[in-house]
């Protein structure tokens, strides 16, 4: 069980990370929704059943995750629209605008922080900490396309750099 979900975690990423590239396609919107709202879900059980959640616990939870990546997903997508629209005759403007689009969405991970900490015991919350933190390793070690794998550990290897000698 353990083994397939980074797996399907990293995928997540790629599918979500392609729903903000292809946001002018309303074709596409339905279909990303979709998957998206299936990988949230997975996420939702995961963290319920490695934290043996309560039915009170895992709804708030879920409801506040959901919350949060729809806030995510949207803001997500202005700083998309507002790149695109980016060319050599960028206003101050359109740059500060683009400046506060990204601190609003990097204010959310506190928003998360503060959301998930009045539902969680400290004690849970660590757990969450770790195992988000974890899920979070394996997907972008996953995305890179690293596949050896640490066996004390479970994450991937980084492979060591090569020196490449010119003559």
């Amino acid at each position: 069980m353990f083994k397939w979900f980074p797996l399907f975690l990293a995928l997540s990423g790629v599918v979500y990370s392609a729903a903000h590239a292809q946001s002018m396609m309303t074709s596409a919107d339905s279909t990303q929704a979709s998957k998206k709202n299936y990988i949230e879900d997975i996420f939702i059980w995961k963290i319920s059943d490695e934290l043996k959640l309560s039915p009170k616990e895992e709804k708030l939870f879920s409801e506040t995750t959901k919350k949060l990546n729809k806030k995510k997903f949207d803001l997500m997508r202005e700083i998309q629209a507002s790149v695109t629209t980016f060319s050599d005759k960028t206003s101050d403007g359109e740059l500060k605008k683009y400046r506060k689009l990204l601190q609003s969405y990097n204010q959310l991970s506190v928003e998360e922080f503060d959301s998930v900490i009045k539902i969680f015991s400290p004690q849970k919350m660590v757990q969450y900490l770790k195992i988000k933190s974890e899920l979070n390793t394996k997907m972008k070690s996953l995305l890179a396309g690293d596949t050896t794998e640490d066996k004390n550990t479970g994450l991937k290897k980084i492979p060591k750099p090569q020196v490449i000698i010119e003559r």
